[in-house]
């Protein structure tokens, strides 16, 4: 992704960290996933239909195009915010270390106590990006 590379080397010229929020998809992939509300109005209701508007795999995409910017840029530091998807620690515990520590990462306590299997459909305090995933 341009944009990503283009605020990398940003950051690491001005000796700051990038703070990236990983959700990385073309808008084809968005339009794709939108539910059919025509065929089940009460579909945007359903926390199952958003959370399959926003797979693993986007955010797992822009953590590795985050990874291997780390790689290419020696100043940059990096850090993921609100990390959600459990399938991205070991990737992420790999790129920490090969790094020396300048790729960081958290998360929020809302991915930490809530499952999606537990988010009562039409819940919108729990609507968040990225999306509050299953048990792990």
């Amino acid at each position: 992704p341009d944009e990503l590379r283009t605020a990398a080397k940003a950051a690491a010229s001005a000796a700051v960290p990038l703070l990236v929020h990983c959700e990385l998809m073309t808008t084809a992939e968005m339009e794709a996933l939108q539910p059919d509300i025509t065929a089940d109005p009460n579909a945007s209701r359903r926390f199952a239909t958003f959370l399959a508007t926003r797979p693993p795999l986007f955010e797992r995409r822009a953590i590795e195009a985050l990874v291997g910017l780390v790689e290419e840029i020696p100043s940059l530091r990096a850090h993921v915010v609100h990390l959600s998807d459990a399938g991205s620690l070991q990737l992420l515990r790999q790129a920490k270390r090969a790094s020396g520590g300048r790729l960081s990462v958290e998360t929020c306590p809302h991915y930490l106590v809530f499952s999606a299997e537990e988010v009562p459909d039409g819940e919108t305090r729990l609507k968040c990006l990225p999306p509050i995933r299953g048990a792990a």
